[in-house]
C-alpha cells in the first residue's frame, strides 16, 4: 500500500473507533435505563446492541473468550486493534474493488494509475 493508502486506513480506522465506542456506550446506556425500569428491551436497544456487536467483530469479540480480561488499558488497546483491523479490511476491499474495475487513482506525488 503506498503512503495515501495508510492514511485512508488511519482515517477509516479512527471513524470506526469512535461510532465503535459511541454506539458501545449507548448499548449500555439504553441497558443501564432499562434495567432501572425493568421492562423488556426496544426496537432502539436492539439495534444498538447489534451495532455495538458488528463493530466490536471480531478482535473484541474473541478477547472475550480469551483469559486475557477486558478491563482497564487492555480493553482500549483491543478496541484500538479492533478498528486498526477494520480500517485495513475496508480499504483493502475497496483498492481490490478499484482494481477489479481497472479504476485510476492518483498516487503519491499526483500521478495517476491503474491501481496495483
Amino acid at each position: 500500500m503506498t503512503g495515501q493508502a495508510w492514511w485512508a486506513v488511519a482515517a477509516v480506522a479512527a471513524l470506526h473507533f469512535v461510532v465503535q465506542v459511541a454506539a458501545l456506550r449507548a448499548a449500555v446506556g439504553r441497558g443501564m435505563a432499562r434495567c432501572d425500569q425493568g421492562g423488556e428491551p426496544g426496537i432502539a436497544e436492539r439495534l444498538v446492541d447489534g451495532a455495538a456487536t458488528l463493530l466490536q467483530f471480531p478482535l473484541v469479540l474473541l478477547a472475550r473468550s480469551l483469559p486475557i480480561g477486558g478491563a482497564g488499558q487492555w480493553g482500549w488497546l483491543i478496541l484500538l486493534a479492533n478498528s486498526a483491523l477494520w480500517g485495513v479490511a475496508v480499504i483493502g476491499v475497496w483498492r481490490l474493488a478499484a482494481r477489479r474495475r481497472g479504476a485510476v487513482v492518483r498516487g503519491a506525488g499526483g500521478q495517476s494509475a491503474v491501481v496495483p
